[in-house]
């Protein structure tokens, strides 16, 4: 992946819109097209998550993810995201269940202890980060040895990338920045230090790399 550059001033605006337009559709956002795609693509890699794991969403939203994962029999359910609107609405789906959500960018430092978790996921969140690196040392960090790391995201076919990867430089949605290509996410999830990478289609135009932390 090119490196992106982006102004700092730029990055705190794009991040407070994103703040504001998740804050926005926290009530509605489950009962839209996307979030009923993205329930698909948790189902292509539910097979991956072990029964009776921790588990982190890193941008978890409202938290449809982690309620789908309550199939695995999780001993914890645990999520961050920048809108704190949608992890109320995350919250009252996960009442009942072992849960704990937090209000924190994720390119900041996560707030759980070093090999803490089993598994850890990204679903069609790795492309609203500046610095994507960040959140994903850090998830290196919080998960234990042999933990899991899981990042699905839209599969966009050359040249359509490139094409999209243009517009969002210069129009960045609401916090959609750049998107990986499928050779260009492997090369990232190991120069971060994970190994046994592997990419398989999680739906219809999404794909997921499965990789872990070494021993």
């Amino acid at each position: 992946m090119a490196k992106v550059i982006i102004d700092p001033g730029i990055i705190k605006d794009i991040k407070e819109r994103e703040r504001a337009v998740y804050d926005k559709w926290a009530e509605t956002y489950d009962q839209s097209l996307w979030a009923t795609w993205l329930k698909t693509w948790v189902e292509g890699f539910l097979k991956d998550v072990p029964v009776a794991s921790k588990i982190l969403d890193v941008g978890c939203g409202t938290g449809t993810a982690l309620k789908q994962l309550q199939a695995r029999k999780p001993l914890l359910l645990a999520g961050l995201d920048i809108s704190p609107k949608a992890l109320d609405v995350a919250r009252e789906k996960l009442a009942g269940f072992p849960h704990d959500l937090r209000t924190a960018d994720a390119e900041d430092s996560f707030p759980w202890p070093d090999d803490y978790f089993d598994v850890a996921f990204f679903n069609s969140t790795i492309h609203h980060f500046p610095n994507p690196r960040k959140p994903v040392i850090e998830t290196y960090r919080v998960l234990k040895t042999q933990g899991r790391l899981i990042v699905s995201d839209p599969h966009f076919p050359f040249p359509f990338l490139g094409v999209v990867n243009i517009f969002l430089s210069f129009y960045p949605l609401n916090g959609d920045l750049h998107f990986f290509s499928q050779q260009g996410l492997r090369r990232f999830v190991e120069s971060c230090g994970f190994v046994r990478v592997t990419q398989r289609p999680s739906a219809i135009a999404a794909r997921y790399t499965l990789a872990f932390k070494p021993t």
